[in-house]
């Protein structure tokens, strides 16, 4: 599906055609999801006629007309809104409110938008000098890999267990990252697993310009894509490499490639590689608990939970 990026540009002025005593309008773009547009018109005057239609029309080209895409809003009301699609991606848009009376056709204030579907984003590179590629989805822009570094920003290292599999559980705010049972060849694939205290820390987890999710940035994500329940197959790598079969639902439309990385319990235990991912947010739940979302191989839900700040799982970064 598309992944769409707003750019707003707004023109005051009410354009009309020759006619005098038009419908006086204003247009508004309401919201921007990865395949459609909502749009809202206000008829501010009707010119002293009666309103006999009124929609939307847009095109890729500025001021568009009745003569390019339009569609027809059937309501008595003075304000009307309308959902638009079928959108080519990486092209902007143009949209306007439209009306028509006896003394012709008169249009509102034009509004415009870009689309981009799984579009690069800048690559970065963390302080160990493991590099990472993004994508823009929407108006954020994420890493397409899970994080992997074993220093924060300023170099100090981020501590590990000794043995992997050393129970924390009375162990008081512990920040540590884990290689899944040690196994170095899936750091490359999965990245690293680090307790929520490592991510929260002020010396700081993320490359410089990045930084880990709030819920609320997650939430975002999922507006974005529509809603929870369909938006984690249009986050997960496709096919079975890495993924546990079926791997419900997945086609990766964002480019956001999330892979299933497992975690690492409190008590030293590695569970789950291959059936979920988790990804962590700098919210938290109560004293113990912070925020997270999850991803499941039989599901294409997109789910925000509360765990242990002391459970290793993966972290996405997004830019600032």
């Amino acid at each position: 599906m598309a992944t769409l990026v707003l750019i707003m540009t707004q023109f005051f002025n009410c354009k009309k055609d020759s006619e005098a005593s038009l419908a006086v309008l204003s247009t508004t773009l309401n919201k921007i999801t990865h395949s459609t547009a909502i749009c809202s018109g206000n008829l501010l005057n009707n010119g002293g006629a009666t309103i006999t239609e009124k929609g939307f029309c847009w095109s890729t080209n500025q001021n568009p007309t009745i003569s390019d895409n339009h569609t027809f809003v059937n309501s008595d009301l003075a304000n009307f809104t309308a959902t638009i699609s079928g959108f080519t991606p990486n092209i902007t848009y143009y949209v306007r409110s439209y009306a028509a009376n006896s003394k012709g056709i008169a249009y509102g204030n034009e509004q415009s938008f870009t689309l981009w579907i799984n579009t690069p984003g800048p690559n970065v590179t963390d302080i160990d000098r493991n590099s990472y590629t993004s994508v823009k989805i929407g108006t954020q822009v994420w890493m397409v890999q899970n994080l992997r570094t074993t220093k924060y920003r300023n170099g100090d290292l981020i501590g590990t267990t000794t043995p992997d599999t050393l129970d924390i559980r009375t162990e008081n705010k512990p920040k540590y990252q884990w290689i899944y049972k040690g196994y170095e060849d899936k750091v490359a694939i999965y990245g690293r697993l680090y307790t929520w205290y490592a991510v929260s820390d002020s010396r700081n987890i993320a490359p410089l310009g990045w930084h880990v999710p709030s819920y609320g940035e997650w939430a975002t994500l999922i507006d974005y894509l529509d809603e929870q329940y369909i938006s984690g197959a249009k986050l997960k790598e496709t096919a079975t490499t890495h993924w546990i079969t079926p791997n419900a639902g997945a086609d990766n439309s964002t480019g956001f490639t999330a892979l299933p990385g497992g975690n690492r319990e409190v008590d030293g235990a590695f569970n789950y590689i291959g059936y979920h991912g988790s990804w962590w947010s700098t919210d938290e739940y109560l004293s113990d608990y912070a925020w997270n979302q999850y991803l499941f191989y039989d599901s294409s839900s997109f789910i925000g939970t509360f765990v242990m700040k002391k459970l290793g799982i993966s972290v996405r970064c997004v830019m600032d």
